[in-house]
């Protein structure tokens, strides 16, 4: 579901952003490279999850030998946890960058009003961070 964000907001900030504020200064991520960024954030944060995962898997099959494993499994929730961390970080780190868009967009936005009307623009992104926040609950 979060790529999907990711893959709208990309096409409505590359659509409605001049070539020349196509820039970091003006956006922090350029469009082009904005789902690459934040999927690739987002794989990240899969794979630490998938690793506290084995952590907790291998915990299992040791208590199963008999072995303590109180420590594998205090090491695997704290592995998880990160994973979600990097997750949740990357999610806001997304709604700040489309966040600085709509600020800076106040500027070129009447030169491409025959794109898009500015209430519907409004529309869109109040749907990308209502649905960024349902993600996160």
């Amino acid at each position: 579901m979060a790529a999907v964000l990711y893959m709208l907001a990309a096409r409505i900030i590359g659509r409605l952003t001049p070539q020349r504020h196509q820039t970091f200064r003006d956006l922090w991520v350029k469009p082009r490279f904005l789902t690459l960024v934040f999927v690739s954030l987002d794989i990240l944060a899969f794979i630490v999850q998938l690793l506290g995962l084995a952590i907790a898997v291998d915990a299992v099959l040791s208590s199963q030998n008999g072995e303590d494993t109180t420590k594998k499994v205090q090491r695997a929730l704290r592995v998880l946890k990160l994973g979600f961390l990097v997750q949740l970080a990357t999610l806001g780190l997304f709604v700040v960058v489309v966040l600085r868009f709509q600020v800076r967009a106040k500027r070129w936005l009447p030169s491409v009003q025959h794109i898009i009307p500015s209430n519907r623009l409004l529309l869109a992104l109040s749907l990308l961070y209502t649905s960024s926040v349902l993600l996160v609950v």
